[in-house]
């Protein structure tokens, strides 16, 4: 059962997805420590613990660009979800910041939490992806 757009207005939804937006900051904190891990190990390691450990600093960089882009849709969402906002004029400074044209109409918030999903659920592969590839790589390298 998926909320209606009425209930996506509701500060209770606006302050759930803020609160899932700011956990997933915080996991890219974690993503950020694996990365580093991994820039270290592939300057000291064996060449097939490099290789591995490259795909997974690769993967840490595409997960940072998601946490940061999360980041921001959280900041821009406690901008949607005050009491004195106003959609239409959000667009507007939006398109004015980034050199776009504003729609005509004001997206909904049910396209915009689409949005964010997407990037949600690409950002939690990715990140388990890096997890699980740098786990592998040192159970391996224990074994090796």
């Amino acid at each position: 059962m998926s909320l209606n757009d009425l209930d996506l207005t509701h500060p209770s939804a606006g302050g759930t997805l803020i609160a899932l937006l700011d956990s997933c900051g915080r996991l890219g904190w974690l993503a950020l420590a694996v990365m580093l891990h991994a820039a270290l190990v592939l300057m000291l390691a064996a060449p097939w613990l490099q290789g591995v450990m490259a795909c997974v600093l690769l993967l840490g960089l595409i997960v940072q660009y998601l946490a940061a882009r999360l980041a921001f849709d959280a900041a821009l969402f406690r901008t949607l979800y005050r009491p004195e906002a106003d959609a239409r004029v959000f667009d507007q400074a939006m398109a004015t910041l980034f050199g776009g044209a504003a729609p005509e109409v004001p997206r909904t918030l049910a396209s915009r939490w689409q949005g964010t999903q997407r990037l949600i659920r690409h950002f939690a592969l990715g990140f388990a992806l890096q997890l699980a590839l740098w786990l592998a790589a040192l159970v391996g390298g224990i074994w090796y």
